[in-house]
């Protein structure tokens, strides 16, 4: 074997750290093909292959967005409902600081149900900046805020609390008015709050629903392809109208998280992420896009 020359004004020791820096980046671009191509192989039919987290350019962007986008949720199992809660509040409490610290303010849209209660409990008292940030509801059930059924009321009584009073919650309730008669208004308040989102959390529902956005809702196909930050859903099977963001509002984010636990709703999430119409599993919209990152909390 001969001799490898140094060249000039290098020691032979930063020659060498020089050369395994080299080589171990050489066997981290082996291990990622390596592990590109399983994954891929991975994928079911009838979903993109792509890689769940695999960066691609992304085509109409909200303004000010990443220019880096996935095309499909990416799933993490917890062994608790504790720990998913608590991985989900982590994360949130991190982009909301760093939000703050780029642009002096954050927004973040959370859901309502009984799910993001634990969420809540954790969040409310991690080092966040509150003052500085604005939190709306995903949607809403059209009744007064200190109804047993408001999204508000809950989200209320769980986050807000503590350091947390101190956020700026929106309002997607307007008493003495119908919901449809609100929309206005409730466009104008949603259209003063920062975008794109900092942080969307939603949850999922046994029936594919998302937000207040239900498969048998009459007017779905609308809601999907709105260009309107928020729509009335009437339902005959519901006691109440509901509001909702759109997926136009709710994917104008910077990371969108959904929680959800159970067999059942495993079981849903696992057929959303196959291809097929939104309108028969309405969180498809939510995965099925190429606008934001998706990461999804799981838990049995």
């Amino acid at each position: 074997m001969h001799a490898k020359e140094i060249p000039p004004g290098r020691s032979i020791r930063s020659y060498a750290i020089v050369r395994q820096e080299y080589v171990t980046g050489l066997l981290w671009c082996i291990t990622l093909c390596a592990c590109s191509k399983t994954a891929q192989r991975a994928v079911p039919r009838g979903v993109p292959r792509r890689l769940p987290g695999a960066i691609s350019p992304g085509r109409g962007a909200a303004v000010g967005a990443s220019a880096v986008y996935v095309e499909m949720a990416m799933l993490r199992a917890f062994p608790s409902r504790e720990k998913a809660s608590a991985a989900l509040a982590s994360a949130i409490a991190s982009a909301l600081r760093a939000a703050v610290a780029g642009a002096g303010r954050a927004s973040a849209v959370v859901s309502g149900g009984q799910s993001p209660r634990d969420l809540f409990r954790l969040l409310r008292s991690m080092p966040v900046p509150w003052p500085r940030i604005s939190v709306v509801p995903s949607d809403e059930r059209w009744v007064d805020t200190d109804d047993d059924a408001s999204n508000e009321q809950m989200i209320r009584n769980e986050l807000f609390a503590g350091s947390a009073e101190a956020a700026d919650l929106v309002s997607l309730y307007r008493p003495g008015l119908t919901a449809e008669q609100a929309l206005p208004t409730l466009a104008a308040a949603l259209a003063e709050v920062k975008r794109p989102f900092d942080v969307v959390v939603l949850g999922l529902g046994d029936d594919g629903h998302t937000a207040s956005l239900f498969p048998d809702a009459p007017d779905l196909a609308e809601a999907l392809t709105s260009d309107a930050l928020v729509v009335v859903q009437r339902l005959p099977r519901l006691p109440h109208a509901r509001v909702s963001l759109t997926p136009r509002a709710l994917l104008d984010a910077r990371r969108l998280y959904l929680l959800f636990f159970g067999d059942v709703k495993r079981a849903v999430y696992e057929r959303a992420v196959r291809a097929g119409p939104a309108e028969e599993l309405p969180v498809r919209a939510i995965i099925h896009q190429t606008r934001v990152p998706v990461a999804a909390f799981w838990a049995r």
